[in-house]
């Protein structure tokens, strides 16, 4: 391929120039504000102001980096680099690698046409006076330095943050590309892109900050929106991974996908409805002052032996026994491939047993995750702010929260698992076992779990309220879970299978 399909040319020189000339105004502005406050500047200071300028990236930076994206993917769509490559997902990363050194080369050259107008700055590695100063006309080197310990840092993050809002574009872009093969549609989506750049700098509000891209075009800007130097990649690295996870449907058997989806849609209706679930608790309570741990806690708060809220108890349910649900369709293929076959193959029933049980165990620990960067994404969504003391527990630390999540969240599902199959061994019956743990959850209300000495629920985060110690929590999982793993022993080694 040939090599300007991934360095600028020549004629991308008459930008050094024009990127002179608008860093020059830069100068005289850092100049003038150095004389005023009397004090002093640096090199950094016209770098990461050129860098950062929205004005600068919107209306010039980013249409050229738009441009190419929609040259390159149209000059160089050829079917016979498509036979090369094999499939569309090759040339699309083939695509995507060769626009990333274009990309760099290009903002290495916008640095440094910024430098050549900072001869005469000072050189130092470390935030000038200027850049501490909060006045008006200062506010990128004023957020920056106030975010970043050394401006080298900050300068990494911006572009950083601006490769990564390119690439995003760039494989969005292909994507749209390839399915569609219309140079109309993908014309369309890069001026969609532009409009929204100008259009959300200058006229959205800030309750649009989530689709506005100057929030990923400048560091600056994002932080500023954000109040957070997180959330602007967070966005990104999962818009991205997102646009390589759909690589692999891109000339895939449809007809076999739709097959897939069409047996895969209970899990995607679960989903969906705890997402929407998080959204309404986070709608609920907004305004009220609340940290994203109090969010995160209010979520699954489920139930205690002093408070009962429907709401809580039936989502505690609905999200855990749900899981539990999709756990009995599992065990009940296992159980439907059970035959004597398998069991000389794994030599015992018990090893039968933990050769599935083990994968069990680890969706746990995936669920909980999911759980819960679910509800800190969502808060964090709702602006809900990441550091602060809690609001509903103010004498109570993280660790003790991240304990009860974890620790006592992965017990209580382990001995939902081992009760679900044990019940199923026992009668034979899978759907039995989940007639079972819907009976035991009327120990979640008020007054019939007496000192929670009954292993259900015993995960909800409301018990960071209470006053029984959370080792006692897990150590009441801990002393179930061992009875029933060691009654699953038994029952294995002694109840004649019929197959």
């Amino acid at each position: 391929m040939s090599m300007r399909n991934s360095w600028p040319a020549f004629n991308w020189l008459w930008l050094v120039p024009v990127i002179g000339l608008y860093a020059w105004s830069i100068r005289q502005s850092l100049i003038a504000i150095s004389e005023i406050e009397e004090s002093s500047s640096n090199f950094w200071d016209l770098l990461l102001h050129g860098s950062n300028d929205v004005y600068l990236i919107n209306y010039l930076m980013f249409p050229l980096f738009l441009f190419r994206i929609g040259y390159q993917l149209t000059s160089f769509y050829e079917y016979t680099l498509l036979i090369r490559f094999g499939s569309y997902a090759k040339w699309i990363v083939r695509q995507a690698l060769d626009f990333s050194l274009f990309t760099v080369s290009l903002l290495l050259l916008w640095n440094a046409a910024i430098l050549s107008l900072a001869i005469g700055l000072p050189f130092s590695m470390e935030w000038s006076e200027i850049s501490r100063l909060d006045r008006d006309g200062n506010e990128i080197l004023f957020t920056l330095s106030s975010f970043f310990s050394s401006p080298l840092l900050a300068w990494a993050g911006q572009f950083l943050l601006f490769f990564l809002t390119l690439t995003t574009i760039h494989l969005l872009a292909a994507l749209i590309y390839v399915v569609s093969k219309s140079r109309w549609l993908l014309n369309s989506f890069l001026t969609l892109m532009f409009i929204l750049a100008v259009l959300s700098f200058k006229v959205f509000p800030p309750s649009l900050k989530w689709i506005s891209l100057p929030n990923y075009l400048s560091l600056f800007h994002g932080i500023a929106s954000f109040g957070h130097i997180i959330i602007p990649f967070g966005v990104l690295c999962t818009l991205l991974l997102m646009c390589i996870g759909s690589l692999w449907l891109i000339g895939r058997d449809y007809p076999l996908f739709r097959t897939q989806l069409k047996e895969k849609w209970p899990i995607l209706a679960f989903s969906g409805f705890i997402l929407f679930a998080l959204v309404m608790k986070a709608v609920q309570f907004r305004g009220q002052q609340l940290t994203l741990s109090d969010y995160w806690i209010v979520s699954f708060l489920g139930t205690t032996q002093e408070s009962f809220d429907m709401l809580s108890f039936s989502f505690y349910l609905i999200v855990f026994l749900g899981f539990m649900y999709f756990v009995q369709l599992f065990l009940q293929t296992q159980l439907k491939e059970l035959n004597y076959t398998s069991i000389i193959r794994h030599r015992s029933m018990l090893k039968w047993l933990f050769g599935w049980l083990t994968k069990l165990f680890g969706l746990i620990l995936l669920f909980l995750a999911l759980l819960m960067v679910s509800a800190l994404m969502t808060g964090l969504a709702f602006d809900y702010p990441l550091i602060g003391n809690s609001v509903l527990f103010p004498d109570i630390p993280y660790p003790p929260i991240l304990y009860h999540f974890w620790v006592n969240g992965v017990l209580q599902m382990v001995f939902y698992i081992l009760l679900v199959i044990l019940v199923s061994l026992l009668t034979e019956d899978v759907m039995k076992s989940f007639a079972v743990l819907l009976g035991m959850s009327i120990f979640m209300f008020p007054g019939v779990n007496f000192n929670y000495f009954f292993p259900f629920g015993l995960n909800s985060m409301g018990l960071l309220l209470e006053t029984t110690p959370l080792l006692q929590h897990s150590a009441v999982l801990l002393i179930y879970t061992l009875g029933l793993s060691a009654a699953l022993v038994y029952l294995l080694r002694k109840k004649d299978f019929n197959f």
